[in-house]
């Protein structure tokens, strides 16, 4: 049996956020389309702000971007 790849009938949107370890929401970057370096790094500066001299663990799977130059 043959599965078809189909479009998307509707727009992507793309979420990124940051909780604290008692579960509240601390950051997040919501973008039409998919998540990028720049939106990565956008929710790291909004962390950093939140959190200035606290220190921090962040907790990253392994998705592409995670690894980009800019980000590391």
């Amino acid at each position: 049996m043959m599965i078809r790849k189909q479009k998307l009938t509707f727009d992507a949107v793309a979420v990124v956020a940051a909780i604290d370890i008692e579960g509240s929401l601390v950051a997040y970057v919501l973008k039409d389309g998919a998540i990028g370096v720049e939106e990565l790094l956008k929710l790291s500066r909004l962390i950093r702000r939140r959190f200035r001299r606290e220190k921090v663990n962040i907790f990253l799977d392994n998705l592409r971007i995670h690894y980009a130059k800019e980000f590391k």
